[in-house]
This record gives C-alpha cells, sequence and structure tokens, in this order.
C-alpha cells in the first residue's frame, strides 16, 4: 500500500467517523494509524481519550495533595500544643524554683532600721527591720554564722531575698538575731563581700 502524508491523515481527522467522509477516506485513516504511532496519537488526544486520562490523574494528584495538606494542618497543630505545654511546665517550674530559692542581696540597696530588743534568759534579742526597692525580691536575713576561729564571737547575718515578682514600691520584712554576753558585734554581709556593722558591744546599736 502506497505510504499516505501524515499532514494528509491529520487534516482528515476532525472528520473521521462522520458522513462528511466516504468510507475510502475512513479506511484509509485507520489502515494509516495502524502503522503510523505520531497519527495515532493524534487520533487519540482528539478522541478525548489521553484528555480523559489526564483528567482522572489530576483528580487523584488533587485528592493526595488535599488528604496530604490536612495531615500537614493536623501535625502542625499538634506540634504547636505539645512545645505551648512543655514552655508552660517549664515556666511554671522555673516559678516554683523561685519562689522556693533565696537570692543573696546587695547590702547597699538595703536599708535596716533597729526597732527595739527582747531580753531572754541568757541572751537577748536584736530587732530590725529591712526595706529594699528591689523590683522582684523580699530582703530578710536568713541564719547567721557565728565566727568561732577567734576568741571572741562575731555574728553574720547573711543579707537574702526571696523571689516575690513584680511589684511597686519598698518590700519590707524583719530579722532577728540573738546576742549574748560573749558575742562582740554584728555584721550584714553579702556575696560581693560588703560588709556592714549593726551592732558593736561597747558601743550597742550602730544603724538608725
Amino acid at each position: 500500500m502506497k505510504s499516505v502524508n501524515c499532514n494528509i491523515i491529520r487534516d482528515l481527522l476532525p472528520s473521521y467517523g462522520t458522513e462528511l467522509l466516504s468510507k475510502d477516506s475512513n479506511n484509509l485513516i485507520e489502515e494509516h494509524v495502524k502503522i503510523c504511532s505520531e497519527c495515532r496519537k493524534v487520533m487519540r488526544n482528539m478522541n478525548g481519550e489521553e484528555n480523559s486520562e489526564k483528567v482522572y490523574n489530576q483528580d487523584e494528584d488533587i485528592a493526595y495533595l488535599k488528604g496530604y495538606r490536612k495531615k500537614k494542618i493536623l501535625s502542625i497543630i499538634m506540634a504547636i500544643i505539645i512545645t505551648t505545654l512543655v514552655i508552660l511546665n517549664m515556666f511554671l517550674f522555673g516559678i516554683k524554683i523561685l519562689l522556693n530559692h533565696n537570692f543573696y542581696m546587695n547590702i547597699k540597696d538595703v536599708k535596716i532600721c533597729y526597732i527595739g530588743e527582747d531580753e531572754k534568759k541568757d541572751n537577748k534579742v536584736l530587732l530590725y527591720e529591712m526595706t529594699s526597692n528591689a523590683t522582684f525580691l523580699q530582703p530578710f536575713c536568713c541564719d547567721y554564722d557565728i565566727d568561732r576561729d577567734t576568741d571572741n564571737k562575731i555574728i553574720y547575718m547573711k543579707v537574702t531575698g526571696v523571689f516575690t515578682g513584680i511589684r511597686t514600691g519598698n518590700a519590707r520584712s524583719f530579722c532577728r538575731v540573738e546576742i549574748n554576753d560573749d558575742t562582740e558585734c554584728v555584721y550584714l554581709i553579702d556575696d560581693k563581700d560588703n560588709k556592714l556593722k549593726i551592732w558593736d558591744k561597747n558601743q550597742g546599736v550602730l544603724t538608725e
């Protein structure tokens, strides 16, 4: 059979299978597309076979992408919730530590005022009021130390503060120290090696 030009076949394809073409023309097209893959592909495209397949695949891709996007959004939401819970627990744990921890305070940031004394059987107790403008700490004196490396007793009161959170105004608290006839002097100390003598055996109270 004599080969037919592909351009002629492709010009006839739009009318293939209609009354516009004779039976011989339709047969010619059919015989040609059996041996010509390119014209056969054009014929399939015109018949909508590959187009319908592409549409089907696109629908599958769209459905897959929608499912993937939904899973991705759920994963992001879960990650945000878990991260928020972890940060919240860390914050609450940190606050708990702060509330139960004592911090050294600089003596220069604390004002101490003598307010009196209580007599006891073998000693007496000196009472002081402490104030500070520290933003987060409530000042007070924790258990004091007695210097036993000397013949005389020297009492060191550690100036500390407890975390109270943000507040305004002066923080006030009270501290007390027991002295007896062997006590020579009482100091306030802090972690910066600052010392402030607040009582002396010979001079008595040394602070207002």
